[in-house]
């Protein structure tokens, strides 16, 4: 596709535009634009949806981490009370 795009840009690239050339390169040149604003606008989409997958994966180990740290914690000082208790 790249090769498309560098091949119709190179054609575009006439010296003399006549009145038949003129509707064809306005043609290639929206072509162009709108395919060139389509690869950025994936691009861009699929860095920011990475990002936030990313972002989202992290957050959701750290808060499991921090619960199950907690349920540790309390499970240890129940059974240090116990065993206290029993002392």
């Amino acid at each position: 596709m790249y090769a498309v795009t560098i091949f119709i840009s190179l054609n575009n690239k006439r010296k003399i535009p006549t009145p038949k050339n003129i509707v064809y390169n306005k043609m290639v040149n929206f072509i162009n634009k709108s395919y060139l604003y389509f690869v950025y606008f994936s691009f861009v989409t699929f860095n920011i949806r990475n990002t936030l997958n990313h972002i989202l994966q992290i957050k959701h180990n750290y808060v499991f981490h921090i619960k199950t740290f907690n349920n540790n914690n309390n499970n240890n000082s129940n059974a240090s009370n116990n065993h206290d208790d029993k002392n």
